[in-house]
Parts: structure tokens; sequence; C-alpha cells
């Protein structure tokens, strides 16, 4: 048994192999972390970069929708005013044709008038005070004869 001893004793006392299996032990474990440390930071910035692209994407979109529905509401408003604008010259012109049309009618009712005063003239017993029958009955005959009559001038 005591050769088996001194073999174990010679065995113990190369201090360099234990050291040496400690150290690649120690620098595989480093290693292996360096690695999976690596993949981790990798797989990380990818995500990072995935989801920067995401986003960026989401931005633009948002600020087209954006931009194109500021353009509609431009548009819109544009529209109503230019509708709000045609109605108020659409009413400016029915207003202007409106008092035109009521001049003319006045000048037209004037200048029937002054062709009545012109063709009426009361006898002479009939005078502003003759409320008769007969001088009545003169007026409307004087009335029917001047309408029969009477044509407007022409514009």
């Amino acid at each position: 048994m005591q050769g088996d001893f001194r073999s174990f004793e010679r065995q113990a006392a190369k201090p360099g192999l234990v050291t040496q299996i400690a150290i690649g032990v120690f620098i595989g474990s480093l290693a292996a972390s360096a690695v999976v440390w690596g993949v981790f930071e990798a797989r990380l910035s990818w995500q990072l970069h995935q989801a920067e692209t995401y986003l960026r994407e989401q931005a633009e979109k948002s600020a087209a929708q954006i931009k194109s529905s500021q353009e509609a509401d431009r548009q819109r408003a544009a529209a109503d005013r230019a509708r709000r604008d045609e109605a108020a010259q659409r009413a400016a012109a029915a207003q202007q044709i409106e008092l035109e049309t009521k001049r003319i009618a006045s000048e037209a009712a004037q200048r029937k008038d002054e062709a009545w005063k012109r063709f009426y003239r009361p006898s002479p017993g009939c005078g502003l005070a003759g409320q008769s029958m007969e001088c009545s009955n003169e007026f409307i005959r004087a009335k029917r004869a001047f309408e029969a009559q009477y044509r407007p001038a022409p514009l």
C-alpha cells in the first residue's frame, strides 16, 4: 500500500496541473461569459433597432395622417368660404335685382300717374270738391279709357 501512497504523493506534488485546470476553467468561464454577454448585447441592440424603426415608421405614418387631415381641413374650409362667398354674392345680386325692380316699378307707376294727370281733366262742375254721382261716373269712364289706351314706354 505504500506504493500507492507514493504515487499519490507524486501526483499531488505536481501543483501545476491543478493550477492549469483551474486557470483553464476560469478562462473558459470568462470566454463563455464574454460570448453570452456579446450575444445578449447584440440581441438587445437588434431589438432596440427594431423598436426604433417601428416607432419612426409609426411617427411618419402619424405625421402623414395629420398632414393629410390638415390639408383636408384646409380644403373644406376653403370650399366653405367659397360657398359662403358665393351665397353672399347671390344674396347681394338678388337684393340688387329687387331694388332695381322696385325702382323700375316705381318709375313706371310715376310715369303712369303723370300720364293720367295729363289725360284726365275733370269737367268744370266736378272740381276737387265734386263728389256727385255724375262726377264719379265721369272719372270711372275716363279711367277705363285711359287704361285701355295706356301703353308703357319701352325702357
